[in-house]
């Protein structure tokens, strides 16, 4: 990837890293994004543009463009918190955060359907030139 992709490259790789440190977190508090969501979707927009043209995989961006949903104005919510022996314990822990744990996953949804059709129009557009 050339030079003057440089500060979306930097935006993803601070964004993965980000990803990283939370894996396993159903929840994440959009305070610890390195840039805005507009910004990082821009960036992965732009990088998967890029990717198509140059014949590229970026299935990886679009995982990362989807769980840009996890991250909202909530506390972090790890799978582990979720987790309890006693079953109803379990069930409060999960009702506790159910609301946010919802919008996040259908976010998420959202999100992957956008990107997923979008390299579609764009592959396709590369095709037929």
């Amino acid at each position: 990837m050339s030079d003057e992709f440089k500060k979306e490259i930097k935006i993803i790789n601070s964004y993965g890293a980000v990803l990283e440190k939370y894996a396993g977190y159903a929840v994440i508090n959009e305070k610890h994004l390195p840039n805005k969501k507009n910004e990082i979707k821009k960036a992965i927009k732009l990088i998967i543009a890029q990717s198509i043209l140059a014949n590229q995989k970026y299935d990886q961006l679009i995982a990362g463009y989807m769980q840009l949903g996890q991250f909202q104005k909530y506390q972090n919510v790890s799978n582990e918190d979720l987790l309890d022996p006693d079953p109803i314990k379990y069930l409060k822990k999960s009702e506790k955060h159910k609301k946010m744990i919802d919008k996040s996953n259908k976010e998420s949804d959202t999100l992957y359907s956008e990107i997923n059709q979008l390299a579609e129009v764009m592959t396709e557009k590369v095709k037929s030139k």
